[in-house]
């Protein structure tokens, strides 16, 4: 694979990209074979039978177009309970653990939570942050522990702390992504390139051999 790859979105990847979709609802999409990742996210706890939905990501988590599970984690902005957040984020951790397949991680002022529990549940399993847009300082600790950043949007800020970070990530621990922004995946990866002050063609070339480093496929 050397091409655009899209580690994180809510849209579609053009023909000449790869895009892993995320599903956080109907999970039995996951049988159309387009790459994707599915997880219960923490804005989507309230009036839903959690045990089902837990029992539909067991069900299709070990397809091979499913490349990961999340987005998951745990979010302090939102209404929802944190405890019951956590109980469902736990859940997912062992999902991902069964499956060996890596976590996406949704997380909102919530990330000393996120790190205690990936410590207790996740030992060795891969996780990735994405839309990382936090200082460097918590990126380094992130890094320290061994998860993965995922960037997007936010390197169009020029937010000095999430660039900083990036250069911290690079190059064996960061992704790029669009999640739901209008930005493409090309802009995203020239952004990046700039920052780093490296050639698209290296940006692609890094983001690869972490692809196929942290997900395990071809």
């Amino acid at each position: 694979m050397s091409t655009y790859i899209d580690i994180h979105t809510h849209g579609f990847a053009k023909d000449e990209d790869f895009a892993i979709v995320n599903h956080y609802h109907h999970y039995s999409i996951a049988t159309n074979n387009m790459p994707c990742s599915i997880g219960l996210h923490p804005w989507y706890l309230a009036g839903i039978d959690i045990d089902h939905a837990l029992g539909e990501i067991r069900k299709y988590a070990s397809l091979p177009n499913v490349y990961a599970i999340g987005e998951c984690g745990l979010d302090k902005v939102v209404s929802n309970d944190l405890l019951l957040q956590e109980q469902v984020f736990k859940a997912q951790i062992h999902v991902a653990k069964e499956v060996q397949k890596p976590l996406i991680i949704h997380c909102v002022k919530a990330y000393d939570e996120v790190m205690q529990l990936l410590r207790k549940h996740a030992a060795g399993q891969a996780a990735v942050m994405h839309g990382y847009n936090r200082n460097a300082r918590l990126a380094q600790q992130l890094l320290d522990k061994g998860h993965y950043l995922s960037f997007g949007s936010a390197l169009f800020l020029n937010n000095t702390s999430v660039e900083e970070s990036l250069v911290l990530a690079y190059p064996d621990q960061f992704f790029l992504e669009t999640d739901d922004s209008d930005v493409s995946i090309e802009d995203v990866y020239a952004t990046a390139a700039s920052i780093l002050g490296v050639s698209i063609e290296i940006v692609i070339e890094q983001v690869n051999k972490n692809f196929k480093q942290v997900f395990d496929h071809e």
